[in-house]
């Protein structure tokens, strides 16, 4: 039995996925893993900010799985709960430009490592009303994810979760 190649994107907060023997993982995240994340799977930490990184983490994909089963996206940052952080310029900045373009920017280039059938899951926390940008994110990944699946449903069959 193939084993399925799981790819977890964590752009912000931690690792939650249960884990299987049936499975290859590798984890990309800004952070480095806890002692125990480490026997997980391939774990790399990049930039988001830096496209650059975001390259070498395609090789890595390449060179280990071939093709992608599975994408989660991990989104469940939990701070950020005064609303000071809505005039944040910096923050914003971030959250908009870096990450969403760069996230975005990587899912484009990992197409042709889709399998014919492949899930992507959005992993993200309930936001309260004072992180309406958090929330603003998650619905623009979101809508991003249902226009590539509809882009692409002649040629891969897209489950989102």
């Amino acid at each position: 039995m193939k084993k399925k190649n799981i790819l977890a994107i964590i752009v912000e907060g931690r690792f939650v996925l249960d884990i299987n023997d049936n499975s290859n993982y590798i984890i990309i995240s800004s952070k480095e893993p806890d002692e125990e994340q480490i026997e997980i799977g391939q774990w790399l930490q990049i930039n988001y900010n830096n496209p650059e990184e975001i390259l070498k983490a395609l090789e890595l994909i390449k060179i280990d799985f071939g093709k992608i089963d599975e994408i989660n996206i991990i989104y469940n940052n939990q701070k950020l709960n005064m609303i000071s952080y809505q005039f944040d310029y910096e923050f914003l900045k971030n959250l908009y430009f870096n990450q969403t373009a760069n996230l975005i920017y990587f899912l484009s280039v990992l197409i042709p490592f889709f399998e014919k059938e492949i899930s992507i899951k959005m992993t993200h926390g309930d936001f309260s009303y004072y992180q309406i940008h958090n929330k603003n994110w998650v619905i623009v990944i979101t809508n991003f994810l249902r226009a590539l699946q509809k882009d692409l449903e002649s040629k891969i069959s897209i489950s989102l979760d």
